[in-house]
């Protein structure tokens, strides 16, 4: 194919005559970039789904932070006195 393409253009063919030869001969699909098939959704496709994913994990992760704590029971005032002094001395 190379040679023949060598002798085209040494016959003085432009380049669009050889490329309609040889789509005349085997269809626009010898064509590195065919014209009409636009496949830019391909490229957008994830970055889209990217995109999405992250917001959603952030709705996820900020309905979990800011969600209050669920009510166990009533505390007794051992318990709350006991916390309040754990805190105040910066245990853990």
């Amino acid at each position: 194919m190379l040679a023949e393409v060598e002798r085209m253009v040494a016959a003085g063919r432009s380049e669009e005559e050889i490329k309609a030869v040889y789509v005349s001969r085997y269809g626009e699909r010898i064509l590195a970039d065919p014209p009409g098939r636009e496949r830019t959704w391909l490229y957008y496709t994830p970055v889209v789904l990217f995109a999405t994913l992250l917001v959603l994990a952030v709705f996820r992760l900020r309905s979990l932070v800011c969600r209050p704590a669920p009510r166990v029971g009533s505390s007794t005032p051992e318990l709350i006195a006991r916390v309040r002094k754990e805190t105040e001395n910066g245990c853990t």
